[in-house]
């Protein structure tokens, strides 16, 4: 009895301790585990840098404007690029214009036009929705620009005491080039309502803005053009896709792998 015991206790021992032949080895993790957050890491930014991460203003449409002019409509700053010092100034001095010249100038500053019309045709549509009648037109000058081309445009009644010429300049001069070089609409603004002002009230007009010949060069060599912005956003559009082409099944096919 004594003898057997011990062989029991052995054969209880044999039977409760694995044998290191049975015990699980550690699993050790593929290289590709070490692979894929640096695929992922280099994907992310890479979308991150694509059209679709960031998405263009949210195009205009007069419906968003006030129906009719008001008291608030001497400036309308859609996408909010003036101080509101300068708006206030701005608007001060347009109603100062019309009380010295009886012309009623109003600025309207917008994000973007649709896809195919240009500022010019928004100012004109806008221009009618608010002055739908001759007599209405007569004494009225309707400036805008959209912040996302820079583009300009200017409407005015037939008894405005402007040309065709002087306009023109206006809008494409005055307005535009403190508004290409650097987005100072604050300036544009403010210089186009002096100069209009002058020329409504009968004095001398100022002329168009003395601009040193390297920030003209400047201000023509950052405007993009709509073929330019057409180009550069689908040369962008196939290195995204040819990345997302080669990089995406490899990903798939490594979480698999690790699965």
């Amino acid at each position: 009895m004594l003898q057997i015991f011990p062989m029991v206790l052995g054969l209880r021992d044999d039977r409760c301790v694995p044998s290191p032949a049975s015990q699980p080895t550690p699993k050790t993790r593929p290289w590709t585990a070490l692979v894929l957050p640096v695929l992922l890491g280099l994907l992310i930014p890479l979308l991150s840098l694509s059209p679709w991460a960031t998405l263009p203003a949210q195009a205009t449409s007069i419906y968003q404007l006030p129906a009719a002019p008001t008291e608030a409509t001497w400036v309308v700053d859609e996408p909010q690029v003036l101080s509101r010092l300068s708006a206030g100034q701005i608007r001060d001095d347009l109603k100062a214009i019309a009380q010295e010249t009886g012309t009623d100038v109003r600025f309207v500053i917008i994000s973007r036009v649709e896809y195919g019309q240009t500022i010019q045709g928004f100012i004109d549509e806008l221009f009618e929705t608010w002055y739908p009648t001759p007599a209405l037109q007569r004494n009225k000058v309707l400036v805008g620009i959209d912040v996302l081309s820079n583009g300009t445009a200017i409407r005015f009644g037939d008894q405005v005491g402007l040309d065709e010429a002087t306009a023109a300049s206006i809008a494409n001069t005055t307005l535009a080039f403190p508004a290409r070089d650097g987005g100072r609409y604050n300036q544009a603004l403010y210089d186009t309502q002096s100069r209009l002002g002058a020329i409504l009230a009968g004095r001398p007009d100022p002329g168009e803005p003395q601009i040193a010949e390297e920030t003209l060069s400047n201000v023509e060599s950052t405007y993009a053009t709509a073929e330019e912005t057409q180009g550069s956003n689908a040369t962008t559009i196939v290195i995204v896709v040819l990345v997302v082409a080669t990089v995406a099944p490899m990903a798939t096919y490594l979480i698999y792998a690790l699965r």
